[in-house]
């Protein structure tokens, strides 16, 4: 019922939903060929005012979402892809949710994310805490594939791969301005890009 109410270019189309013979859920969707958001940035070597405008496509499409008091709950560059045609479509409502605002959610506990469905990279800090979800968590989503579209990188990383240690660096620490992670990444690449060509000459 929640994805039949989303009617929008930039959202795939709900197709159908039920219960399969075993009793689980499903839900079909329109089948989008393209690639991810960053894939396909990277692929079309897009310019900074490209990757903006794609984006611009994003948010009104969970504008759409948000005005309908739908929220996502996992917003990442894997649920967008961008087909032939140059254009964006939002995936995956699977673990969306009726956002009722602030004040609504602190009320409901219903509204509480009990069982942890979220991408931890893209997470936002209410979402790992396990707290009250409203549209705030899609829109810090957003930021951080926004951030990662312009500077290659995402503002918090593990250097183990633990994800405890990424939640700690949402919930404590700032991440670098995207200007100076991008520079970072440039230089990163250009160190790894020589080492290779010397490897291989040898």
């Amino acid at each position: 019922r929640i994805l039949a109410r989303l009617e929008h270019p930039g959202i795939a189309r709900f197709l159908d939903g039920g219960r399969a013979a075993d009793g689980s859920a499903y839900l079909v969707l329109e089948y989008v060929e393209g690639a991810d958001l960053l894939r396909h940035a990277r692929k079309q070597a897009l310019a900074i005012d490209d990757r903006l405008r794609l984006f611009l496509e994003v948010l009104a499409a969970v504008e759409i979402a948000h005005a309908r008091k739908i929220g996502h709950r996992d917003l990442k560059p894997g649920n967008v892809l961008v087909g032939a045609n140059g254009r964006p479509k939002l995936l995956d409502f699977g673990i969306s949710k009726l956002v009722d605002g602030e004040a609504g959610a602190a009320k409901d506990p219903r509204t509480r994310t009990e069982l942890r469905a979220l991408t931890p990279a893209y997470a936002s800090p209410e979402q790992i805490r396990g707290g009250a979800v409203t549209a705030a968590a899609d829109v810090y989503s957003l930021g951080v594939m926004l951030y990662e579209l312009l500077a290659g990188v995402r503002p918090f990383r593990s250097a183990t791969g633990d994800p405890g240690e990424l939640e700690r660096a949402v919930l404590e620490q700032d991440p670098e301005p995207p200007s100076t992670a991008a520079r970072r990444a440039a230089a990163t690449f250009a160190v790894s890009a020589v080492s290779e060509t010397a490897t291989t000459a040898e």
